[in-house]
């Protein structure tokens, strides 16, 4: 679910890119609304991408399903996965959860350090967007500094460090989206989800307290988009958010990793498709 949103992003960006020197429209946009849809772009795009990577360090997926592909060979007892576009095979296919609790956690530094080679290459071009939307120099630097640092952790397969890292970038997109978004519930959204990032990362380091505190001010966050619902259709996504929130705090008390893995993919999935 989380990478095809990406896809889209992407999609986005080039479609907006492609789009900038079109004319003849009843409508034209000014400079401004474009850099402005461009930026909101870009950053949904960075949005997506740091959660990709946050949660291949656990091995997470946030989709419902992977499609699993047994071969049916007597002698072969290898399970691969496959896209979900894969119909016509000989293999017999079994739907499978993408469930914590038959996840390994194994995960692929190769894949992490492919990532973040991709991001050190696409930020100088959003650096340069953001630079022209009037956002904070020093917030940008911090950004550039950050992803240099953790390309050292992901080089050094720095765990900890790398999440860690990670996270402070994440946290940064907000700070940026204050300057340029003007859907306050979307703010509200990404400050909500960083708050369940850094939960996130103190489950692997058992620090049940800072679980506890970084929910309360995930759910302090997520008030404004709950006052602001009304009766919107995405009230039900909304108020089941609250719930999983609530849920996920709930849980710190049984100091269970897995369990809290649980409760972490459930609320952060549901908070990317409000």
């Amino acid at each position: 679910m989380l990478k095809r949103k990406l896809n889209k992003c992407i999609i986005v960006i080039c479609i907006i890119l492609m789009t900038l020197g079109v004319s003849g429209c009843s409508y034209q946009q000014t400079d401004e609304e474009k850099l402005k849809e461009k930026n909101i772009a870009e950053l949904q795009y960075l949005d997506n991408y740091l959660l990709v990577m946050l949660n291949n360090m656990n091995n997470i997926t946030l989709k419902e399903y992977d499609m699993i592909v047994e071969e049916t060979n007597e002698n072969v007892n290898e399970i691969s996965k496959e896209d979900d576009d894969t119909t016509n095979n000989s293999a017999g296919y079994e739907i499978f959860s993408n469930m914590v609790l038959t996840n390994n956690k194994k995960f692929s530094w190769n894949t992490i350090k492919t990532q973040v080679e991709r991001l050190n290459t696409s930020w100088p071009t959003i650096l340069v967007d953001l630079q022209s939307a009037n956002v904070n120099n020093n917030k940008l630097a911090e950004f550039s500094n950050t992803i240099n640092t953790c390309v050292g952790f992901i080089k050094n397969e720095d765990k900890i460090n790398t999440m860690q890292t990670l996270a402070r970038l994440y946290e940064l997109i907000p700070e940026f989206m204050q300057l340029i978004e003007e859907d306050e519930n979307s703010i509200a959204i990404a400050k909500t989800k960083k708050d369940v990032i850094y939960a996130y990362i103190n489950i692997e380091l058992d620090k049940w307290d800072d679980i506890t505190n970084y929910l309360d001010m995930a759910i302090k966050d997520f008030e404004l988009v709950l006052n602001n619902s009304g009766e919107s259709e995405k009230r039900y996504n909304i108020e089941k958010v609250n719930v999983l929130l609530q849920e996920f705090k709930n849980a710190v008390g049984n100091k269970d990793r897995d369990l809290l893995y649980m409760k972490y993919k459930d609320a952060i999935e549901e908070l990317t498709v409000i």
